[in-house]
This record gives C-alpha cells, structure tokens and sequence, in this order.
C-alpha cells in the first residue's frame, strides 16, 4: 500500500512538471525574452523552468542509474566540464567578469536537459507538447498581425504597443516605410515550430486540420515580415530537412495530405500578403527579395581600403547607393560592421584556437559578437565548439539508426531537430544558441528525440498515462 502512495505521488509530481514544461515552451513561443510578465525582478519564464526542475528533481532521483548510462547526459556532462575549464581561464585572463557571468547564465538553461528527458518519456507526451507549441505560435502569429495592422492605420495605439514590447524584450519593430513596417518579435524563431510541427501532426493525424493549415500560413507571413536573411536562412534549412523526413519516413498515403497541406498554407501566406499588399498599394515580398540579394553583394565585400586588421580604422568606408531606400543604405551599412566583426573574431581564434581565451573574451569595441560559432570558439575554443555541438550530433544519430524499428517515429524526431537546425543554421548571424529561446529548445529538441527515437527512457517504473488510469480505477 505504501509502495502505491508513493507511486501515486510520484505520477502526480511527474504531471504537474510535464504541465510546467508545455507552459515554459509556450511562455518561449510568445513573450520573447521572457519579461512580458514580471513578479518584481523575476520573469514568469524563470519561475516556471524552476517549477519544472522542482517537479523532475524526484523523478531524476528515482531512476539516476539510467541518466548516468545516457550518451546525451554524457555528452551534456562533458560540455559543461569544459565551460568550467574555460571559465577558469576567462578568470585568470582577466576577461570582463559581468560578461562571464552572461555565458554563464545563457548556457545555464541547459539544466533543462535531464528534466526534458525524464518528462517527456513517451511518444504522447511529445505530440501533446508539440501542439501547445503550435498554438502558442499561431497566438504570436495574431500578435504580429495586429501589430501590422495598428501600425498601418492606429498609429498612436502601434505606439503604445512599441514602446510596451521594446521595454519588455518582447518586439523589436522598425519603419522601412510608412507602410512598411519590419515586424521581428523576439521569439519570430519559433514561427518555424508553427510551420514544421503542423506540417507534421497534418501527416501524421488521420483527418484533415484546417487550424494546422491557418498557422502555418500565419507562420510563414511572421517569418517574412522580420526582413531578416538569417531568418530566411533557417526557414530554407528546415524546409529541406522536414519535407525530405516526410518523403522518406512516412507512409504513402499521407504524403497527398502534407502537400495540399504545404499548398493551403502558401495560399494563406499569399491571401494575407494580398489584402495587406492591396490595401497600402505594396510589394512585401519583392523588398525581402531585394534586401536578400543586396546582402549577397554587400556581405561579401572587403571591410575597405584601410587596413583591415584594425576593424576601428576611420579610412575603411562603406560604399554608397545614390538613390536607393535609406533602409537599404542602413542593410549595407550592417554588413560591412558585420565583416569587420568577422576580422577582429577570427584574430581573436588565432590567439587560442584550440582551448580558446575563456569566457568573457569580447572583441573590445562591441561585446555582443552576432556570429555566434565564431564567438563561441574565440571563447571556448575548436574543443568547446564540438562539445557544444555533440549533443545535437547524437541526437541525429539516434533519429537515423534502426530505420525499420523506429518507423513513424523517425519523422517526428526529424521535425524536431529540423527547428534546431534552423536554430543553428540562424545562429550563425545571430547570438541565439547561447540564450534561454535556443538553449531552451535545443535541450526539449534532446528530450523529445530520446523519446521516440532513444535508448530505454528514464523513469521504466512509470507507465503511460492510459495505464495509470487503468490502475487507479482498478484501485
């Protein structure tokens, strides 16, 4: 009877945290930085990643043999070794020591990784978390599109609205136009999950979901209006690797219904952009297309005639386009402080390119570096890049072994790791992967593939919910 008690408590715990954990991904498809709701100094996001690691800390207890025998605990375990070796050596360096405690702090989400791996230990749990995700990204979805609207006809409302999400971390917005506006909310990344996780349960589920079709269009339109080529960059990535999954891991008889639902969406995409397009008489999609473009020439051009170890020196100029959009001018502008960025990273990597120069290490004149694997190896050197990147390399590697007997379940594993892949494929303009929206996802992407594609889970002694509940009522 006692052993029935505490079994009892055990479920009850293990739901609760199962509930934190779909409300903390879903605070990180809306809010952005997570300050959109504050109890004082703390965030609503911090108090519910503690509650889930509260709820999970018995759970890890109770079946801590099995987590010290998991290859991505291990891999985990070694990656946060080496962030302690290398803050060491920011210390003894005498890097900046507010700036050590910002790694610190960005990759400290990764103690998400065992509490994911315990929660979410079955297939159910994965597809219920991957639909609160989906709705939490279609609510954002609406968000943006009444930003849009209000920035187009109320602009004094838009303003309230601006002024709230800038303070917040919640929207960062910027006028092209007077009726372009570039719309780039904090979590605008997670817009892929409303695309790939939709893409997949409208496969995956036996009717069709016109709701799964709504957001995906929603999500597409979002994506657009940040005008962001990185972001293009991640949508075009995953694309490739969820449609391939689909193609390759799920039945025949599906792949009709993921193309009428691939063709629905882009229709929403097209019919939103068209009343917006036809109401302000302008092309949204031709400027994202001439921003890209502009990018592929300006990127590439040299930091300038002055010499180009000094990224500070007053002779390097940018080039000039006599007549073009001043936001265009601003785009050339960005990337030529981008490609000097790039010089003064790589001269840091040579210093130490093995074991790095410690957290902390900066490039002096701007210590918010936006090529986040070049910033990463500057810091934590070749081994800390690989170590970082290994867990994500295993977790491919459990998706793509026993083809046969995994089945079904490799196409959900592949949507989940082709989000982080856009993740990852963003991050490399961008610091995202070492802050809680990308730390957060990569360590549920590790959770949700040791689910359906994982060696034996933790917590064996839980069964599924259907079978508790059978029990219970046995009892």
């Amino acid at each position: 009877m006692r052993r029935i008690k505490t079994k009892n408590k055990l479920d009850t715990i293990d739901r609760f945290g199962f509930v934190m954990l779909c409300a903390l991904m879903a605070d990180c498809c809306i809010t952005g930085a997570g300050r959109l709701v504050l109890f004082g100094g703390i965030s609503l996001r911090m108090i519910l990643l503690a509650l889930t690691l509260v709820a999970a800390a018995p759970l890890m207890l109770s079946d801590w043999r099995a987590l010290l025998k998991n290859k991505l605990i291990w891999a985990l375990g070694l990656w946060v070794f080496w962030l302690a070796v290398t803050t060491v050596i920011g210390v003894a360096g005498g890097n900046n020591r507010s700036l050590i405690i910002t790694d610190l702090k960005g990759f400290a989400y990764f103690s998400l990784v065992p509490a994911a791996i315990c929660l979410l230990r079955t297939k159910e749990r994965v597809l219920t978390l991957m639909k609160v995700m989906i709705y939490a990204s279609g609510v954002l979805g609406i968000l943006v599109l009444i930003h849009f609207a209000l920035y187009l006809w109320n602009g004094e409302v838009f303003m309230k609205l601006y002024i709230f999400g800038l303070e917040r971390g919640f929207s960062g917005i910027s006028p092209i136009s007077a009726t372009m506006p570039r719309l780039f909310f904090k979590s605008s990344n997670y817009f892929l999950v409303g695309c790939a996780f939709a893409t997949y349960l409208q496969a995956a589920e036996g009717k069709f979901r016109l709701d799964y079709t709504l957001i995906t269009g929603i999500s597409l339109v979002c994506l657009l209006m940040t005008y962001t080529r990185s972001v293009y960059l991640a949508v075009g990535i995953a694309a490739v690797i969820l449609i391939v999954a689909l193609v390759i891991f799920m039945p025949a008889q599906t792949k009709k219904r993921v193309w009428k639902h691939i063709g629905l969406s882009v229709l929403v995409f097209c019919l939103i952009l068209s009343v917006f397009g036809i109401a302000t008489k302008t092309d949204y999609v031709s400027y994202a297309i001439e921003r890209t473009l502009l990018s592929l020439e300006s990127g590439v051009l040299p930091p300038g005639p002055g010499d180009p170890s000094d990224p500070t020196d007053p002779s390097v100029t940018l080039p000039t386009l006599p007549g073009e959009d001043s936001y265009l001018q601003d785009t050339v502008s960005s990337d030529q402080l981008r490609a000097k960025i790039q010089v003064a990273l790589r001269q840091m990597i040579r210093k130490s390119p093995i074991w790095g120069n410690g957290l902390g290490a900066a490039v002096e004149w701007r210590h918010v570096n936006e090529y986040f694997y070049m910033d990463l190896t500057a810091k934590t050197g070749f081994i800390g890049l690989i170590l970082y990147l290994l867990p994500a390399a295993l977790a491919v590697w459990m998706a793509l072994k026993n083809r046969k007997a995994l089945g079904e379940n490799k196409a959900i594993a592949c949507s989940w790791l082709c989000v982080l892949a856009g993740f990852l494929a963003f991050s490399y303009f961008n610091p995202y992967m070492n802050a809680a929206l990308g730390v957060l996802f990569y360590s549920c992407t590790l959770g949700a593939v040791h689910a359906v594609a994982g060696e034996k889970t933790p917590q064996k002694t839980l069964e599924t919910e259907d079978v508790i509940q059978k029990k219970e009522d046995i009892l």
